[in-house]
């Protein structure tokens, strides 16, 4: 799909995702929204976040991103199929195909954009969609036994 630009902009609220082989997507947030700094995008709502595929608007619908891994996930429905972005491990997340694995995303770092296994073909429109929902959304997710081991060890008094 040759090198793709990935541009963030938390601030005003838009990810955008571009290629000399894939149409652009982008992900904006709705001005004035309510924001979470943990959410790239800044928000898991649904209804102040669009979804546009070469200008096109995708039904977006992120899960609210609590304790529990699933509820990280985020779908889209495009083409009368449902793409799934869902946390796999910390820092690696699955991108499903109605449920049928299309790649797995993987970020080495905090600050580096995810990259892609693919498992098998995926249209420029899929790949597009895999990495704005990565960028937007992050990937991966921690267990919830690292999340209350976390929790209870914010909660001791400095030594």
């Amino acid at each position: 799909m040759g090198r793709l630009e990935i541009a963030i902009d938390t601030d005003l609220g838009v990810v955008s995702v571009s290629g000399p082989r894939i149409p652009t997507a982008t992900i904006t947030r709705a001005e004035g929204a309510a924001t979470r700094r943990w959410v790239p995008i800044r928000s898991r709502d649904p209804e102040v976040l669009v979804l546009r595929l070469d200008g096109s608007v995708v039904s977006l619908r992120p899960s609210p991103g609590r304790v529990l891994r699933r509820s990280f996930r985020v779908d889209a429905v495009m083409g009368g199929s449902t793409y799934t972005l869902t946390p796999h491990k910390h820092n690696a997340s699955r991108f499903l195909k109605s449920q049928e694995p299309l790649a797995v995303l993987t970020a080495y770092s905090e600050t580096a954009c995810a990259e892609a296994l693919w498992m098998s073909e995926a249209t420029g429109g899929e790949v597009a969609l895999a990495y704005v929902l990565a960028a937007a959304f992050g990937v991966g997710a921690d267990n919830v036994v690292t999340v209350v081991f976390k929790v209870v060890l914010d909660s001791l008094p400095p030594v």
